[in-house]
């Protein structure tokens, strides 16, 4: 009897590890802790639409800060050129160049909280198809040695 306490005990202790996700102020945070970059990916790594959708919000994230950072320098290399010589022409084509690579990067940048919101999403609707399912059964049984659990699944 107590094996078998023993057993539904580590094995229900299985099924409350599995902690969802909440994605608050753009960090995701497992039990009130933020997770870093690697911890999310090993967690992700059981479902794979999860980390594709985090894998999209990182390369945006990316590319948006690579338009942004270009299109500032483009525009302040312009501006402190035009401010220092002499007979220089100050709106040149790299100031155009450079807001429309800040413009662009907006709405780059700006989607990638919703792909994070869309794998954290993602990876709890999986831990919940995953750890209550309908093939659990749980048995009292009886057989010549005594009583006992049965735990099917």
């Amino acid at each position: 009897m107590k094996n078998s306490l023993l057993i539904l005990g580590l094995f229900l202790f299985t099924f409350s590890y599995a902690q969802e996700l909440q994605f608050e102020k753009g960090k995701v945070l497992q039990n009130d802790s933020k997770l870093s970059n690697s911890e999310i990916k090993t967690l992700y790594n059981s479902n794979p639409k999860a980390l594709e959708f985090y894998t999209k919000s990182k390369e945006k994230g990316a590319i948006g800060g690579i338009l942004l950072g270009l299109g500032s320098g483009l525009v302040l290399t312009d501006l402190i050129l035009g401010s220092t010589q002499y007979n220089y022409q100050y709106p040149k084509a790299t100031t155009f160049i450079g807001i429309g690579a800040i413009v662009v990067s907006i709405p780059v940048l700006s989607g990638r909280r919703k792909l994070v919101e869309k794998s954290v999403e993602e990876y709890n609707n999986g831990i919940k198809n995953t750890t209550f399912n309908n093939d659990f059964e749980l048995n009292i049984v009886n057989n010549s040695n005594g009583f006992g659990l049965q735990i099917s699944f």
